[in-house]
């Protein structure tokens, strides 16, 4: 009876183990698609115009120096992804960032060039 014990733990242990193993491994993946959406400078410039607050397509554009098209495309790519939502209003679509994970990237990288520029950022907390 012992043994039918100890083998139903071991089987439960193994069965979270290989469950918590998994969680870990689509977490690694969901982390590796953000860093390939936000490896485009494009994107890049865009996501930090975002990060200041809402705008739209020609916003946009201006503020990245890339074309209407090649901004649109990028922004439908980090729509699918969840990195940004899009908002309606009479012919206008505007734009915001939606992903936290997304953001608090953007603050390092840019903190990070911030401090090798020599600046000092102000405190987050």
């Amino acid at each position: 009876m012992a043994d039918t014990a100890t083998a139903r733990f071991a089987d439960r242990r193994s069965a979270r183990s290989r469950s918590a193993r998994e969680a870990e491994t689509a977490e690694v993946e969901r982390t590796a698609a953000l860093l390939r959406l936000l490896s485009d400078p494009t994107r890049l410039k865009i996501l930090h115009a975002l990060r200041q607050g809402e705008s739209f397509v020609s916003c946009l554009v201006e503020m990245s120096g890339a074309n209407q098209p090649t901004v649109s495309q990028h922004l439908t790519k980090l729509r699918l992804a969840g990195v940004i939502r899009a908002r309606r209003e009479g012919t206008h679509t505007f734009y915001t960032l939606e992903d936290p994970r997304a953001a608090a990237v953007l603050d390092l990288l840019l903190d990070t060039d911030q401090r090798a520029r020599g600046r000092r950022l102000p405190s987050r907390r």
